[in-house]
């Protein structure tokens, strides 16, 4: 339950600038996944199409491995490479979550 409250106090802020006529500047989707695994940068590639044709302009793409990169291998920065490239033609804007607390 705890961790649904941001999401509905987001979905209420867009409803209300919605109902006031206001355009949303930032529509950004929380992304959270293991780039390391090829098979979730295929999946994350899907959500992000369905994000773009509805509008989101940008990502907050999460991974815990985002604090361990010194110890990544080659293949999780062609994962991540792949994302990027397909944000790019999609228009999304990629925002990395950094510094995760607790």
């Amino acid at each position: 339950m705890r961790r649904s409250i941001p999401f509905l106090l987001l979905l209420i802020l867009c409803g209300l600038a919605y109902a006031q006529g206001k355009e949303l500047t930032y529509r950004w989707l929380y992304l959270s996944t293991n780039l390391l695994v090829e098979e979730n940068v295929d999946e994350a590639i899907k959500i992000m199409e369905r994000a773009a044709r509805v509008g989101y302009n940008g990502i907050l793409l999460a991974d815990y491995k985002f604090n361990i990169l010194d110890r990544m291998p080659k293949r999780y920065f062609q994962n991540a490479e792949r994302l990027k490239r397909k944000a790019e033609e999609l228009k999304l804007d990629i925002i990395p979550a950094v510094m995760p607390i607790g």
